[in-house]
């Protein structure tokens, strides 16, 4: 192997993010994983990101001049499975891992998709990363490329990294939490023109969230719930200053920090603007809803996800029509212009009664928002099923139903002044939830499509793959799931009561 001469005897990486440079930089994850390798003696990294317009990787810095020792990227949603597969066949290497020379780089995959779901990453990459592998690749890149050349990487996949308090791991290895967030700005990384959030240095609040929704995979695998101290929020901040015009706060449950005003009166003393994501309706009262208009912000998101109290206690989702009234009341009052409601249809045990109450909770919402030059956003998303959640067991819906539904709301919707009605394509919610369900028979076709351009339903059927099986029945209580080895026992069996519990929800409540 070619090694760069100013560099010696070092390990030369590829770390690659498989969407846009913008998509690249808002990504915390990526970054910290960045800083980490960038920090390692006799490491060279170079990163790049793909380019959909032109099939290619694209370069942020090239140091390196020899063959890559590893290919590291970050997958942060399943749709970027098929970027992954583009950007090995671009860069000359097998996407299949068993088809692979070990005389290749090792490829090594981590990010939210391979954490709930190793098994289609698995059939890419030498080793697949199922955590937050962050403050931990340091001690382990070494051992992931020494064991790929020495032909033992399969015994090293997945390398499991939730870190529960039940001891149900039988895994080679194990790759813990971070406990050491670190999302201040890296020279010669961060352009916060660029940045997906324009203009806004992205700084994570915490991680985890605590609020046990049951559709959501990321408020049971990013556990225990972590929320950084204020301290070191405003540290990261102040980084960013005169680069940046906004702070952009990033995490799962930021809405829950417990100093979350402190923390954004924090930034306006700074001299920021601010960026924010979602809401809890529960906790946007009149000073917060201020602080963001102080900040700027123009429009506020809010995800009721259900538009009855039914539903939203049946997925978990603890709020009532009050609180998300409060909610649309405090922001008129402040004087914030927009309003961006999240909703899903097709939720476990819904009914028609559930849909039409997406209409009369909007409708309520208009009327409390209401005013001049007041703008309101509905984006509706089907439901679909995400393994390591209680709603694993539960079939997504038809797109028959899906597309009846969708004609149903735009209907009501059209006849709404100030409305906005946005939908998930169809299509695009069936894929992922084919590939977020899938094994290694859904991984293949993810390559042939990919790499062969082989139409998406055609390559499922060539691997066997029963799509009504794997997607739209509801599974058996005892059903096996390709990602059991990573869930454990004992935390499959919290899910299920979850699932349950669910379910006698739906049965009591009309």
């Amino acid at each position: 192997m070619k090694r760069n001469t100013a560099c010696g005897e070092c390990n030369g990486i590829l770390l690659v993010y498989p969407d846009s440079k913008e998509a690249a930089l808002g990504s915390p994850g990526f970054r910290q994983v960045y800083r980490t390798l960038a920090g390692l003696p006799d490491t060279v990294v170079d990163w790049g990101w793909y380019d959909n317009k032109k099939d290619t990787i694209e370069y942020e810095c090239r140091e390196w001049f020899g063959e890559y020792d590893s290919i590291a990227i970050s997958v942060p949603f399943e749709l970027l499975y098929g970027n992954t597969v583009r950007i090995l066949t671009a860069l000359g290497i097998e996407p299949e891992k068993e088809k692979r020379s070990r005389v290749k780089p090792v490829v090594i995959t981590g990010g939210a998709a391979p954490t709930i779901n190793p098994s289609v990453a698995g059939v890419i990459a030498d080793v697949v990363c199922v955590g937050e592998i962050e403050t931990h690749i340091s001690y382990k890149l070494n051992k992931f490329i020494s064991n790929h050349q020495s032909g033992a990487a399969k015994r090293l996949t997945p390398m499991i990294g939730m870190k529960i308090p039940m001891k149900n791991r039988a895994a080679p290895d194990s790759i813990l939490i971070s406990d050491k967030i670190d999302s201040s700005m890296l020279a010669g990384f961060d352009n916060p023109a660029l940045c997906t959030f324009k203009d806004a240095g992205l700084v994570e609040v915490g991680r985890g969230c605590s609020r046990g929704c049951r559709f959501c995979a990321a408020g049971h695998i990013y556990l225990p719930v972590r929320h950084r101290p204020v301290d070191n929020i405003l540290r990261d901040a102040s980084t960013f200053s005169g680069k940046a015009k906004r702070i952009g706060l990033v995490g799962a449950a930021l809405s829950d920090h417990r100093s979350l005003k402190e923390i954004l009166r924090g930034i306006l003393d700074l001299g920021f603007g601010l960026s924010t994501s979602s809401f809890r309706a529960d906790m946007l009262d009149d000073e917060v809803a201020l602080l963001l208009k102080q900040g700027g912000v123009k429009t506020v998101t809010i995800a009721p996800e259900g538009g009855s109290e039914r539903i939203r206690s049946i997925i978990n989702k603890r709020l009532t029509e009050k609180q998300i009234l409060d909610a649309a009341e405090s922001c008129r009052r402040a004087g914030i212009g927009g309003l961006k409601l999240y909703y899903m249809i097709g939720l476990p045990w819904e009914k028609q009664s559930d849909i039409g109450a997406i209409i009369d909770l909007t409708a309520k919402i208009r009327d409390t928002f209401q005013g001049k030059g007041k703008k309101i956003t509905v984006s509706i998303n089907p439901f679909i099923p995400k393994p390591q959640t209680p709603f694993q067991w539960y079939g997504m819906a038809e797109p028959s139903y899906i597309n009846s539904v969708y004609r149903d709301l735009k209907k009501a919707f059209i006849r709404m002044r100030g409305i906005t009605l946005k939908t998930m394509s169809v299509r695009t919610a069936f894929m992922e939830a084919v590939i977020s369900l899938g094994d290694e028979a859904v991984g293949r076709a993810v390559i042939d499509s990919n790499r062969a351009d082989i139409p998406w339903k055609k390559a499922l059927e060539v691997h066997g793959v029963d799509v009504y099986n794997l997607v739209h029945r509801m599974k058996a209580p005892d059903e096996k799931f390709s990602w059991d080895n990573v869930t454990g026992e004992k935390r499959k069996a919290v899910l299920f009561a979850s699932f349950e519990k669910a379910q006698q929800t739906a049965s009591t409540i009309s």
